[in-house]
């Protein structure tokens, strides 16, 4: 009761999540004294048996014993798994969890889709189904939680914990190994694995754990769509890159390279297009979009960032744009508007500030950037429109 009353504020402090993990692994390290290792962790896997069994009666009462429609016992089963493993039942997770529960009791997959798994949630009483941006989730109505919020740039884990990540993959025999590209998916391999970095997490924990190792700590880079050490990855080259301000070597290059100056031209008409419209641009489209209505190239590497994300979120674009994390990506927003009385005050703090972090040679020189690169983001793969595959 004590976690789930914190839970609420499980982004407020670095110290509150850093005991909810201790007080989480604590009762992890009760349950495995008598059971496997990964205990509920592995319910996303075929071979853990033992996880499914409080499935089984569920099963049995269900009104689609041979595939087609899930019965409403089938569905509640799957939320509770991702209850227990700390993730917060978004559609798509749901769904896969859905048919990772028939596979695991040898049924044929449940036809249907997001959308109709998430009519079928509403006309259930026991849901209580919520929007967030273009994605939803299903709670259990009176039911506690202690979801693990995967986007959180705070690190909660110990300095072990990372370690022993690091050792795991600078070990020559596990350099060539490639991981699922996205989180969910990565971290059931991981969780498979036993790792002993990894004992007693939740599947929610190692999903954060993926993210923070890709936006934060460079455990792991993408490759090909792959996750991978990242030694041996883009992610790498693309940093090395940035820090040079060199264009990727990615692709071949048609047009004109971005500069600054043509950037912000061309972000305004976008916002502005979004503003009209109403629907966010996912960052995934921009470099097309850029080739397509602009003629023009966006290299973030040419203009001294590793990501897309990152660029835009560099003060000389953050003050006509926004970029937020969504459950299927990046996307493009319009500032937020500030309060009529913070306005004047913004003003004179931006008069204040901008002098102070630009130096004479970018504003004489506006393609010369800055070589910083903004790690405050939790940035998964921003050419990869399904953050959370």
């Amino acid at each position: 009761q004590q976690q789930q009353q914190q839970q609420p504020q499980q982004n407020a402090s670095h110290g509150q999540k850093g005991k909810q993990y201790n007080q989480h692994n604590n009762q992890h390290s009760q349950h495995h004294h008598h059971h496997n290792p990964q205990g509920h962790h592995a319910g996303s896997h075929n071979n853990g048996r033992q996880n499914h069994h409080h499935h089984h009666h569920h099963f049995a009462n269900s009104a689609s014993a041979g595939g087609g429609q899930p019965g409403i016992a089938d569905v509640v089963s799957a939320v509770e798994s991702l209850y227990k493993d700390q993730l917060k039942p978004y559609g798509r997770i749901l769904r896969k969890r859905l048919g990772e529960l028939y596979e695991a009791s040898g049924r044929p997959e449940p036809l249907l889709d997001v959308k109709e798994l998430k009519a079928f949630c509403r006309s259930c009483p026991r849901f209580s189904v919520e929007d967030e941006g273009s994605d939803w989730f299903a709670l259990i109505v009176g039911k506690a939680d202690d979801f693990v919020d995967v986007y959180n740039p705070t690190d909660v884990y110990p300095p072990s914990l990372w370690e022993g990540a690091k050792a795991h993959f600078n070990e020559p025999a596990n350099e060539c190994e490639d991981l699922p590209g996205g989180r969910y998916a990565c971290a059931q391999v991981l969780l498979k694995q036993n790792l002993p970095f990894l004992r007693g997490c939740s599947l929610g924990q190692v999903c954060h754990i993926v993210q923070l190792a890709i936006s934060h700590k460079k455990i792991f880079g993408y490759s090909n769509g792959m996750l991978v050490p990242y030694s041996r990855s883009q992610s790498m080259i693309k940093d090395q890159r940035a820090k040079m301000q060199q264009v990727s070597s990615e692709g071949t290059w048609e047009h004109p390279v971005a500069t600054w100056d043509s950037l912000l031209r061309c972000i305004e008409i976008l916002v502005q297009e979004v503003r009209a419209g109403g629907v966010p641009m996912p960052l995934s489209s921009i470099k097309r979009c850029f080739q397509t209505r602009f003629q023009l190239e966006l290299s973030e590497t040419a203009l001294g960032y590793a990501k897309v994300s990152e660029l835009l979120q560099d003060q000389k674009v953050s003050a006509i744009c926004r970029v937020e994390l969504r459950a299927h990506g990046y996307v493009l927003l319009p500032p937020e508007q500030p309060e009529p009385e913070q306005k004047s005050s913004l003003r004179r703090r931006a008069g204040l500030i901008q002098p102070l972090s630009l130096d004479l040679d970018e504003i004489l020189q506006p393609t010369s950037n800055n070589n910083h690169v903004n790690n405050n983001n939790t940035n998964n793969n921003d050419d990869d429109d399904d953050n959370s595959r």
